[in-house]
Order: C-alpha cells, then sequence, then structure tokens
C-alpha cells in the first residue's frame, strides 16, 4: 500500500517533536502564510508542508524500462523552524535555529516508517517570514513512493 502524503507529513512531524525543544509545537502547513496565520503556542516550533512530487529516473530504481504501469515518484516536504530572534538584545539566536536542523538530521535521516522507503536530505535554506522577531529555516525531505497502476493491456 503506498503510503498518503498526509502520512508522510504526520511521521516526519512526530520525529522532530521527539526533540524537546520542540513539545507540542509542531504543525502541518500549506505554506509561510498559513504557518504565520497558525495559532501556535511559542517557540521554537516546527511546521512542515508538501512541496510537491515528481518522477525520479525509473532505470536506476528497478523499474522495468518502458514499463507504463509502474513508476517511481519523489515526495518532497519542507520542515520550517522557527526561532524568536532579537537582533537589539546581546544574545544571538541564529545558532539556536540551525542547532535545531543540526538535531533532525539524525531523527529523520534514513528512517523507514509507513513508506518502508528511507529519507534523504535534500538541502537547507533560510526561509521568508513576516513574523516580527522571528526567523525561519527550512529543510527539503525527500522519500520515494511507487505507484502502480493498471496491468491490463487494452
Amino acid at each position: 500500500m503506498t503510503a498518503k502524503v498526509s502520512e508522510l507529513i504526520a511521521e516526519i512531524i512526530a520525529r522532530c517533536k521527539t526533540l524537546p525543544e520542540f513539545g507540542d509545537r509542531g504543525y502541518s502547513v500549506y505554506d509561510m502564510d498559513d504557518l504565520e496565520t497558525t495559532a501556535f503556542n511559542g517557540f521554537p516550533l516546527v511546521a512542515v508542508t508538501y512541496e510537491g512530487r515528481e518522477p525520479v529516473d525509473n532505470s536506476v530504481n528497478g523499474v522495468a524500462r518502458g514499463s507504463c504501469s509502474a513508476t517511481v515518484l519523489a515526495l518532497r516536504f519542507m520542515v520550517v523552524v522557527g526561532v524568536e530572534y532579537q537582533s537589539i538584545s546581546n544574545e544571538d539566536t541564529k545558532p539556536t535555529a540551525t542547532d535545531l536542523l543540526d538535531a533532525i538530521i539524525p531523527v529523520m535521516l534514513g528512517y523507514k516508517g509507513v513508506n518502508n522507503r528511507p529519507w534523504k536530505l535534500v538541502g537547507e535554506t533560510p526561509v521568508d517570514g513576516a513574523l516580527e522577531g522571528v526567523i525561519f529555516y527550512g529543510q527539503i525531505w525527500e522519500t520515494e513512493i511507487i505507484i502502480s497502476g493498471s496491468f491490463v493491456q487494452n
């Protein structure tokens, strides 16, 4: 059975919330605008957005060449970490955000959950947000699924 996007989002949030810094502050959001209007309860927080899916070269993934009944798709998600940041204080909180990104990697990398295929880190980036005094960083995570169609010839 193929894992659903909603199951994969729930899995990422659950894995990230094993880090005590996040507590119960894990959210599924559509995009950054959605996150900024979400009623969240403090920082740091973690949120997950679905970034889409795209075909993977089937010839390197064990799907028969020329098969029109099965394909491998890469599903991508962004894990967004939000941390309060007060630039006028003496304390620089940017390292707190990057430390949290570092902590997420061993929790997610290679994990095989509802999909039975490993999670891969694709990259990291600062994320634009409009909340005053908050910085956001994102990690892009990917897993692959196999989609099977009808094997009946018409």
